[in-house]
């Protein structure tokens, strides 16, 4: 990855970081997720270390690409998109008082963790530290990754089930909430 692509990406996650700690802040009921998006980082890190430090037992891998295989090299402009709708959905949900679900704040919490970890290993080696191999996967991931895969999964659970209780109805102007 070039040094250009390397520093879009360590500024990319943080903004994204800074953006769910900001959403947090403001929505969540508490400030609990800040010890689990600690936690997030802490156990990754520390799993990554143990990894490194006992070579043989895992398969390491530094991964110089953005994520799950990717270079884009547009990631920053897109972020800054991304940003700008998350914006505008933070007025839209302080409009409504908005507060978050336990589930979503776990969520934002390890996902916020996992990209600060990504992030301090950019920063530190120019790379993430993989090293964990499903069986018959061409793939290797850290636990910051199964992280983002639990919230992701946490998200999408929650979106179906109060789509299910008709709490949430998806309309083509925005998303209602019935109370």
């Amino acid at each position: 990855m070039s040094a250009s692509l390397l520093i879009q990406t360590i500024i990319s996650a943080l903004a994204v970081s800074a953006a769910l700690v900001l959403f947090l802040r403001r929505f969540a009921k508490g400030r609990w997720w800040l010890i689990l998006l600690a936690a997030a980082i802490l156990v990754d890190q520390a799993a990554k270390a143990l990894a490194v430090a006992h070579p043989h037992s895992f398969s390491i891998y530094l991964n110089a690409e953005q994520g799950f295989g990717g270079h884009f090299a547009l990631i920053l402009p897109a972020t800054l998109v991304g940003l700008a709708a998350a914006w505008r959905l933070a007025a839209f949900l302080k409009e409504m008082k908005y507060r978050m679900s336990a589930p979503a704040q776990v969520a934002c919490a390890l996902v916020a963790g996992a990209l600060i970890s990504g992030a301090i290993d950019r920063l530190v080696i120019g790379k993430t530290v993989d090293f964990i191999v499903p069986a018959g996967s061409p793939y290797a991931y850290n636990l910051g990754d199964f992280f983002a895969f639990i919230a992701a999964g946490i998200l999408i659970g929650r979106g179906f089930a109060l789509a299910g209780e008709g709490l949430i109805i998806l309309s083509h102007k925005h998303l209602v909430t019935r109370s």
